[in-house]
């Protein structure tokens, strides 16, 4: 079933996102009005020549003149519309790139799990598209398809008033059914880009087992797989394409009725059969011919607009999941109370589609707690911690979150940048003199190390740095001793290395934390004795013990 109320959802997050780019659509809606009025013009004097050369063997000179001009107007205001199209696309492009690239700067430990990689590629390479051509092509042509009707209308009223009924009774048909095509078309659309990011996630995750694959012998298998998912996204085209054929088909058919029509009743009144449907007594032959030749821009601009009734239903679809990553960001307002320490009631995080991920009826953190964080895989611990700093937006009573700017987290695998060893401990954020980064560097037993490159401090890592799962970790333990802030989150930081390593790493981060703020995720009870309290995940539900019963 059509979800109607989600679709006007959707068309008003789009509509709330276009005044950046008013002003462009406002100029094409100008231009190609006045590219209209140029060719009324022009087939008002194209007609009147023809009347002149069948009525009266002859040609005026002087109109022939007026015809060239106005057919050069034309083309100029065409090439205009065309430039202002094109940069109208580029800036729409732009912009929601750009609000892509900002929201993944500020949540992208958040927003990036939200979605599979093969989401994010269709929000680049199919989603914005989408939206482009629905700000380039649609907004300006719904404007011009109510504007140049009407004035159509005016202008066949003086000539025939049974023209303009017939166009008045036929037009309202288009709009009618492009609205009951496209509210399918806009649930084809959306069904069509899920089915796409799931063939993209279906051809990547085999990729990336490519080898498991062969030696198990899967090949046949996994062929059998892609066919059935082909087959699937073939069905969804086609059924996108049928409603874009059956919608194109019905608004010809309309159009090419009341054209016929018109011209029935035009060649019957120059023929003298009718004697009614004008104001005199017939119709001449420029008149006629005129009527004939203006009708079909009339609903040459409904048409249009059907055409791309189907780029708005595709910007709808593609709008269902961008508008979640870029819509308003309402945690400006929520959490404007920015704490070290939090005291949360009824405490909420719920997922994209709006179900509870994590909910705690009374969570307290102090300054200079040490919580341990278990549960389940999946149960919501990273997106917990995420929710404390404010890139995931959390409800409660009281809402507020720590300050991100002092927070340092070690994630379960270390982030290396592709720059030296330098930059990845400075992260080009504050600038450290190279006594500091060899005594931290020292400090987490990484000397020999770095003594065997080369370059020193100066050392690239590159995609492949010259680095165990453990020297890793090191490195990036290194980087939260020199930043030195005073809360500090661990996910999981043992959980790639081997029993020797993890002990090292382990009794590094104890020594670095034992007088900040701690909230560390981990799977393993040794570690117990350094915490006060533990906050523990079951189902949705977040529990906390303090340190009594830790130690029961």
């Amino acid at each position: 079933m059509v979800d109607e109320q989600r679709n006007k959802e959707l068309v008003g997050w789009l509509a709330s996102r276009a005044q950046p780019f008013e002003r462009v659509i406002s100029l094409i809606t100008f231009l190609s009005i006045g590219k209209f009025i140029v060719q009324v013009m022009c087939l008002w004097v194209l007609t009147g020549i023809l009347n002149t050369m069948l009525t009266e063997a002859d040609h005026d000179r002087s109109a022939l003149l007026w015809l060239c001009l106005f057919f050069s107007l034309q083309l100029a205001a065409q090439v205009q519309i065309d430039r202002a199209k094109s940069s109208l696309f580029e800036r729409v492009g732009i912009s929601f790139s750009d609000q892509l690239s900002d929201v993944l700067r500020s949540r992208s430990l958040a927003v990036i799990r939200d979605h599979s990689c093969a989401a994010w590629q269709l929000f680049y390479m199919k989603r914005l598209v989408a939206i482009q051509e629905y700000y380039s092509n649609y907004l300006p042509q719904k404007r011009l398809a109510t504007i140049i009707p009407f004035i159509v209308l005016l202008l066949v009223i003086p000539i025939s008033w049974v023209v303009a009924l017939l166009l008045a009774v036929s037009a309202p048909l288009i709009p009618l059914f492009m609205w009951v095509m496209g509210q399918g078309a806009a649930e084809a659309h959306r069904e069509h880009f899920k089915v796409i990011e799931r063939l993209s996630d279906i051809f990547q995750d085999r990729l990336r087992a490519r080898q498991l694959i062969h030696v198990h012998h899967a090949l046949r298998r996994q062929q059998e797989v892609f066919s059935q998912a082909a087959m699937i996204v073939r069905d969804r085209t086609l059924k996108v394409v049928r409603l874009a054929f059956l919608s194109s088909s019905v608004l010809d058919f309309f159009a090419t009725l009341a054209m016929a029509l018109v011209a029935v009743f035009v060649g019957f009144s120059l023929l003298g059969e009718l004697n009614f449907g004008s104001w005199r007594s017939g119709l001449s032959l420029h008149e006629g011919l005129f009527s004939l030749m203006i009708v079909p821009i009339f609903f040459n601009e409904l048409k249009t607009l059907g055409r791309f009734y189907h780029q708005r239903a595709e910007a709808i679809g593609a709008a269902d999941q961008l508008c979640e990553v870029l819509s308003p960001n309402s945690r400006v307002d929520v959490y404007s109370n920015v704490a070290r320490e939090l005291n949360l009631n009824n405490m909420e995080i719920r997922v994209p589609g709006g179900d509870v991920l994590v909910g705690a009826s009374h969570l307290v953190l102090d300054v200079g707690d040490k919580v341990l964080i278990k549960g389940a895989s999946g149960a919501g611990k990273t997106t917990l911690l995420e929710a404390l700093i404010g890139i995931r937006e959390m409800y409660a009573d009281n809402p507020h979150h720590l300050n991100p700017s002092q927070v340092a987290w070690l994630t379960q695998s270390a982030d290396i940048v592709a720059g030296s060893v330098r930059e990845n401990l400075c992260l080009n954020i504050a600038d450290y003199n190279d006594r500091q980064l060899l005594e931290v560097i020292d400090k987490v037993g990484l000397t020999g190390w770095l003594n065997q490159q080369a370059l020193g401090l100066d050392t690239p890592m590159g995609d492949l740095p010259p680095l165990s799962g453990g020297q890793r970790q090191r490195l990036a333990i290194a980087r939260i001793i020199l930043f030195d802030l005073p809360i500090v989150f661990l996910d999981e930081p043992t959980a790639h290395l081997g029993p020797a390593q993890a002990q090292r790493v382990v009794r590094l981060l104890k020594e670095h934390v034992k007088d900040k703020t701690v909230l560390w995720i981990s799977h393993d009870k040794n570690e117990d004795e350094l915490f006060n309290k533990i906050w523990f995940l079951d189902g949705h539900r977040l529990h906390e013990t303090h340190r009594g019963a830790l130690c029961a």
